[in-house]
């Protein structure tokens, strides 16, 4: 096997390790994250569930007085 040979397949190899190595990243920092179909279809249910949420909110006296803050379709938090 030439130096040549070898050079490659040590770039290939590191270049494999790199990628399963930040692929591992992301799933640990990001979770199981999966790309939407339409990211306009996304945008529209996030502001919807927003509303839905704001609207339990505002039933709760203690809730009122402050910030909300959406951060998914199924969460939502007041900082007060």
């Amino acid at each position: 096997m030439s130096f040549e040979q070898q050079l490659q397949e040590k770039r290939e190899q590191r270049l494999k390790a790199n990628g399963d190595f930040l692929k591992q990243l992301n799933k640990l920092t990001f979770g199981d994250f999966k790309k939407h179909e339409s990211p306009n279809r996304r945008l529209i249910e996030q502001k919807t569930e927003t509303v839905k949420h704001k609207k339990v909110l505002k039933r709760h006296d203690s809730l009122k007085k402050g910030i909300h803050y959406t951060v998914g379709v199924d969460k939502s938090y007041v900082i007060q």
